[in-house]
């Protein structure tokens, strides 16, 4: 595939840093995938696989270990061979806020290499205490794997900022509005996403109407806990006929280079008798230092969920994008039938399970 706007390589080719990795790991539904009604798991059971993206091949599939029911969270580091998992204990609606379902932090490295099955994968508790009665609604780690980037709170759309030392379980806290959005499980992961630099983190500051909400980057080194005082606004949040529901970004994320912001926005259109806006989506991308539009890179319906994008090029030129077709009803979800890389205005499909529910590169 050719990418436009290539940076090194001759004409034509992929660079290395520009090819898709080699391998993922998806989050992939058990049973029917019902959840999040009265009676039913508050969130959907899962198993990791872990897949080759060429061919879709399984090499591995890890079970979330007991006492933990189900897999809710992935996000990979640089290398394409550390991950961590969020795994969240058994619980079912209607649940007290006092008794939402305890989350617990794995670090997870595969082996593609290991001729068995068993080699393949090693998952390892991380030295960070599980979170009890908060939802963990974001993940995102570090390029080197050193640290990890998450939202949390009782609420998810009430959601702070940590961040954890891997090796130690260090935690670091920020002050300020909640960072999101929450869209429930495994859907926001994506919200917060690291330049390769590994201290520059771009977030979504949501809560109550504000100047101050809107894509940020933070500084991740400046000192004390403000979040506001150590982070700039790139993007502002619109108000007004375009975000009449408050959901105007449904992902955002930082190019590798830390040149691009790419954003997944909700695009409204008000009725003039005053019903609901009629909803579309578009992909597109700014300039992280100025703000600028871009390119928007489609504009599509809402198949039921919207598209997400799980990994790009460190200049974001090559995407890999799910959710741009309309797909099968699975459980409570209607996912995408296919995952596909998007490159010059053009969509290759990749070999994708239509029972995946989260996958990080």
């Amino acid at each position: 595939m050719n990418v436009v706007g290539e940076r090194s390589g001759a004409a034509g080719q992929e660079s290395a840093a520009e090819a898709v990795p080699e391998f993922y790991v998806a989050l992939e539904f058990l049973g029917d995938g019902q959840c999040g009604r009265p009676g039913l798991p508050s969130a959907p059971l899962t198993e990791a696989v872990v897949r080759v993206t060429a061919t879709g091949t399984a090499l591995a599939t890890i079970t979330a270990p007991h006492p933990y029911s189900t897999f809710t969270g992935v996000t990979a580091a640089a290398d394409n061979r550390t991950f961590v998992l969020a795994a969240q204990k058994p619980a079912r609606l209607p649940l007290p806020v006092t008794a939402l379902p305890a989350t617990r932090l794995f670090l997870l490295r595969i082996d593609p290499a290991s001729r068995t099955p068993d080699g393949r994968t090693r998952l390892t508790p991380l030295p960070i205490p599980e979170q009890p009665a908060q939802a963990v609604s974001g993940l995102a780690l570090s390029p080197d794997a050193t640290r990890l980037a998450a939202t949390i709170g009782p609420f998810p759309e009430a959601a702070g900022l940590h961040m954890f030392t891997l090796a130690t379980g260090a935690e670091r806290v920020w002050d300020g509005p909640p960072v999101g959005p929450a869209f429930g499980p495994g859907a926001v992961h994506g919200c917060l996403s690291w330049a390769a630099d590994g201290h520059t983190l771009a977030l979504l500051s949501s809560g109550a109407p504000s100047p101050d909400r809107g894509v940020r980057l933070l500084d991740t080194t400046a000192p004390g806990s403000n979040l506001l005082a150590s982070s700039r606004l790139v993007l502002p949040t619109p108000d007004g006929p375009v975000n009449l529901s408050g959901n105007y970004w449904r992902q955002v994320l930082i190019s590798a280079d830390g040149q691009v912001i790419i954003a997944v926005i909700q695009v409204e259109t008000p009725h003039a008798s005053g019903r609901m806006p009629g909803v579309t989506q578009k992909l597109v991308t700014f300039s992280a230092s100025s703000g600028t539009l871009l390119r928007e890179l489609n504009h599509l319906p809402v198949h039921g969920s919207y598209q997400h994008v799980p990994w790009a090029s460190p200049s974001a030129q090559l995407l890999i994008v799910t959710g741009t077709h309309p797909g099968p009803t699975v459980g409570s979800f209607n996912l995408g039938h296919s995952a596909g890389t998007l490159s010059g205005g053009r969509f290759t499909p990749i070999p994708w399970s239509t029972r995946t529910f989260a996958a990080a590169w």
